[in-house]
């Protein structure tokens, strides 16, 4: 991807992992990190858009000049080493060698460089140590047991799914073919997934007429257990990486399940805008639960509220019949 393409997708998370790997020290509770060896007190603040500011001189940038600046490299070895981190790279040279030696953190440990393919083992086997009563916990805390046993899933879910028992939690691998191209970890306690390997990639099913898109990571178990067709979007920042399927979408309806919050509308009118040729029906959940709805409400919390496949899957066909007509 080129650098503007990439910028899109830079936030606070990334920029710091992606700094950290190459050797600068980066407090992660403060968001202060040190550019050189002299700055022993943090004085670098990494903002919320991933831009860096230093209070210490005028310094003020992106990850990309960080990189050129005090790591010596050129315009197109930053631009790789952060296609590196997002997993677009066709280099298999690993990107997060430091080019000097790293400074020495203080306050955390550097992260390890990681193999998806035997992170994904590693989660696959430990799942199969669990009893059953542990795996029913654990799918019910991502999705109502209810709907699971509402009733016999259209294809294979659990095939996605391992277990990491540093979080406790369940993980989703997901692939192209057979390759593994991504494993995601519910971070302990928290609602938010942690990406290893390709955060871009689009997991797809195009076998029908009618193509649901959506955003987040438990949706494919959904996709899946419900036999639809789909195209999964990690993050609402991807879209641009639907324009890869435009030609097998053809003649197709996208259904596009809108979460209730802003950054899902805009994702809404992107892909409108992206695929004009195309029907295009919008879910809103708000226009399907009669009480307001909190915002990030989304598929899955639809799901576990209605707990029963078959009146989802009515409810969801009266909404496109519905959207088609207007």
């Amino acid at each position: 991807m080129k650098a503007n393409e990439l910028k899109q997708l830079l936030n606070r998370e990334s920029v710091i992992d992606i700094l950290s790997f190459n050797g600068f020290r980066v407090d992660t509770k403060t968001f202060m990190m040190s550019l050189t060896e002299d700055d022993k007190t943090p004085s670098t603040k990494i903002n919320k858009d991933g831009s860096v500011h230093s209070f210490n001189d005028s310094f003020h940038g992106d990850v990309f000049d960080v990189l050129q600046k005090y790591r010596g490299m050129s315009f197109l070895d930053s631009v790789e080493v952060v296609n590196a981190y997002f997993g677009t790279t066709s280099n298999d040279k690993s990107p997060y060698k430091p080019n000097i030696e790293p400074i020495k953190r203080e306050t955390s440990t550097p992260k390890p460089l990681y193999d998806i393919k035997k992170l994904h083992k590693q989660f696959t086997e430990a799942k199969r140590e669990l009893s059953k009563d542990e795996l029913y916990r654990l799918g019910d805390d991502l999705i109502s047991a209810k709907f699971w046993n509402s009733q016999k899933p259209k294809r294979e879910a659990c095939k996605y799914t391992g277990y990491s028992n540093k979080d406790r939690s369940l993980t989703i691998s997901l692939f192209k073919g057979k390759d593994i191209q991504c494993v995601a970890v519910r971070k302990s306690g928290s609602i938010k997934w942690k990406t290893y390997g390709s955060k871009t990639f689009i997991p797809s099913y195009l076998e029908d007429d009618f193509i649901f898109i959506a955003s987040g990571m438990s949706e494919i178990l959904l996709f899946e257990f419900l036999g639809w067709s789909y195209l999964l979007l990690q993050s609402d920042s991807t879209y641009k990486h639907l324009e890869q399927f435009r030609e097998p979408l053809k003649g197709k309806v996208l259904i596009i399940l809108q979460e209730n919050d802003t950054s899902s509308q805009t994702l809404t009118t992107n892909i409108k805008a992206m695929f004009q040729e195309l029907e295009i029906v919008v879910i809103d959940f708000t226009h399907m639960i009669d009480r307001e709805l909190p915002k990030g409400y989304d598929f899955r919390d639809y799901c576990n509220e209605i707990k029963d496949a078959h009146t989802v899957v009515k409810n969801i066909k009266y909404e496109i019949k519905r959207g088609l007509e207007q």
